[in-house]
């Protein structure tokens, strides 16, 4: 068990620093594309399974789907490294519907 964390961890950094050497020039699409699917192998479905935490199929489906048609449409072509607080605070404040 103890070899398989270890493992785990190892691949979760090495996924990091891949992320983090590239965030200057790889955009959130790329970053996000299939995040939520079994077609991503360093998505958040295959981290999860790595860590033996295993969902239901309608959680990574939910999830891809709002991923897909409200945050990637408005992010999918910013550079990761230029998102920042502010613009999320923006784009979700705006999602919001109006109140009366």
């Amino acid at each position: 068990m103890r070899d398989a964390i270890v493992f785990a961890e190892a691949m979760l950094r090495k996924d990091f620093t891949l992320v983090e050497q590239n965030r200057h020039k790889m955009t959130f699409g790329d970053f996000a594309k299939g995040f939520f699917t079994s077609a991503d192998p360093h998505g958040f479905r295959k981290r999860n399974e790595a860590k033996n935490k295993h969902y239901e199929e309608s959680f990574y489906f939910n999830h891809q789907g709002r991923l897909t048609n409200y945050i990637m449409p408005k992010f999918e072509n910013y550079l990761l490294s230029s998102i920042n607080k502010n613009m999320i605070d923006d784009w979700f404040m705006a999602s919001l519907p109006a109140r009366r």
